[in-house]
């Protein structure tokens, strides 16, 4: 929970919005569903505790950043697919969208260091076991239908082995009349919100996430 927290409180502090960061159980020694489980009963609380926690129902985001990105696509499409609780905004940050691996980008960027094609494959096989990669709720955009999903920021890196999954699913939305804005960051690798020595990339990556939620929340 230490890792994603100087994201939680600069978004806190920049939105003037409630952040909930959610510490779901992780493979392999949880593999898939647990961690989406976990997710899913966390989103379920907040939605129906809001009023304790003095936040606003109706206006809820989901965010996350790769494996994260992956379990927020999930969430919009259970929530669209469940009629609760209805989910404002999506921010998918560098996304794992597509586990089938079908992304060019998977072989023309998977030569990194950081997220390699076989570092890539090594964590399927622990996240999954032996579910169908093709099964939308671990590869999202192979759902079916994609219409009356919340309106999407998705952040790509240019030399990310993602980056055409995220790609991939804003054309998908877009094409299903879904309102996205797509991010691309040149020169950025996988993860390089996590990176210190990006701090210019960082801000303006940061300052474009935290503008595109004070539109969904219609904040100044």
């Amino acid at each position: 929970m230490d890792t994603p927290e100087w994201l939680t409180t600069r978004l806190a502090s920049a939105t003037g919005t409630i952040v909930a960061s959610i510490e779901y159980r992780l493979a392999p020694e949880h593999p898939f569903p647990a961690g989406l489980d976990d997710c899913w009963d966390a989103l379920s609380w907040l939605a129906e505790n809001a009023p304790s926690l003095d936040a606003d129902p109706s206006r809820i985001a989901v965010m996350g950043d790769s494996a994260g990105g992956n379990l927020a696509a999930v969430l919009c499409l259970m929530t669209r697919d469940s009629g609760w609780p209805s989910i404002t905004h999506q921010t998918l940050i560098y996304p794992a969208l597509d586990l089938n691996f079908a992304s060019p980008s998977i072989d023309t960027e998977g030569h990194h260091g950081i997220a390699s094609r076989p570092q890539m494959e090594a964590v399927r096989t622990l996240y999954i076991g032996e579910t169908d990669a093709a099964d939308w709720r671990v590869s999202p955009i192979c759902a079916e239908n994609l219409q009356g999903l919340p309106p999407a920021h998705i952040v790509v890196a240019e030399h990310d082995t993602l980056r055409d999954d995220g790609i991939r699913y804003a054309e998908r939305l877009r094409a299903s009349d879904v309102p996205v804005k797509l991010s691309s960051c040149a020169g950025m690798a996988h993860g390089f919100l996590a990176l210190r020595f990006t701090p210019s990339a960082r801000r303006r990556a940061l300052d474009g996430i935290v503008d595109e939620l004070k539109k969904a929340f219609n904040r100044p």
